[in-house]
């Protein structure tokens, strides 16, 4: 529906150039679609690629989130949320991840067909952001460090002791 309205604007309008970013991913799906279904992506992004081709100079430009829980370990393209299908149709990848400095993020690219950029490390201080070079990008927040819970340690003095212990049920 929503492709179909913008290609009459587009007509209408005699726009030869646009940049439309769909912002987040899920807002246009529509009550029928289910974000984890690689078919309900795939009609939403075939039906840009056919105004794509309509119009030449469209670039469009999809907004999309990471699932919460554990991503630091992860690659920028296993982040996404939703069916694995969107990011491997992605032609580029801009991610924002949380540094674990507050208010700093990591900026990630993950790109198909050029080099990409090393990540690099952003302070937010409203209303931008800021290169901070001698911050390390791999610092990438992890969840534990965002919920505040430590992470438990042990010795191999406290695994003895737990095998000592007589197991109950």
């Amino acid at each position: 529906q929503i492709v179909s309205e913008l290609r009459e604007w587009l007509r209408t309008n005699n726009i030869t150039h646009v940049l439309i970013i769909i912002d987040p991913l899920y807002m246009i799906y529509g009550a029928d679609h289910e974000e984890n279904a690689l078919k309900d992506f795939q009609i939403v992004v075939n039906a840009f690629d056919q105004l794509s081709a309509e119009f030449p100079s469209i670039t469009y430009v999809i907004v999309h989130h990471f699932p919460k829980g554990e991503f630091a370990n992860k690659d920028l393209i296993d982040r996404l949320s939703g069916t694995g299908g969107i990011a491997r149709r992605m032609d580029n990848i801009i991610g924002l991840s949380p540094h674990r400095e507050a208010a700093h993020y990591v900026l990630g690219f993950s790109t198909r067909d050029h080099a990409e950029p090393d990540p690099m490390v952003l302070r937010w201080d409203y209303p931008s952001f800021y290169l901070e070079n001698q911050m390390d990008p791999a610092e990438i927040r992890s969840a534990q460090a965002s919920s505040g819970s430590a992470q438990p340690t042990f010795d191999l003095d406290d695994i003895l002791d737990c095998l000592d212990t007589p197991l109950s049920r």
